[in-house]
């Protein structure tokens, strides 16, 4: 993907994630939302560098948490296994980025990768702990 591209991404998604659900800014810039999400599904490359431009370009704890908790969480759901190495090292180089990682709930039963992501994350995974 292109930086223009990236660009458009960063600063659509942005723009929703700032604005009201009905509003001219929100609507006009829910494509971003809506092609991210298929970027995660589809595209999974692409998805990896759009995340990492979002946590780039922002500085506030709660935009870095909503990537956790949107494109981040989506990503790992689906490709989980397959990007855990790169999220770890993405971890290791930013604290940034370790702060989206905490937006990320499990969508679904605990797995060894999901364990692992929360282990880089160094938060408590929310599923039970196992044999209590």
């Amino acid at each position: 993907m292109d930086a223009k591209r990236k660009d458009e991404f960063v600063q659509s998604w942005m723009a929703i994630q700032t604005s009201l659900p009905g509003t001219e800014p929100y609507e006009s810039n829910f494509w971003a939302h809506e092609e991210l999400a298929d970027l995660c599904e589809f595209s999974p490359d692409d998805a990896w560098e759009v995340i990492l431009a979002l946590v780039h370009a922002t500085r506030a704890d709660t935009l870095l948490q909503a990537i956790g908790a949107g494109p981040l969480a989506d990503l790992m759901t689906l490709h989980g296994e397959q990007y855990i190495a790169l999220v770890e090292g993405a971890a290791e180089a930013d604290g940034r980025f370790r702060m989206a990682m905490t937006g990320a709930w499990l969508d679904g039963e605990d797995t060894p990768v999901w364990k692992k992501y929360y282990e880089i994350a160094g938060i408590e995974p929310p599923f039970p702990n196992e044999g209590s």
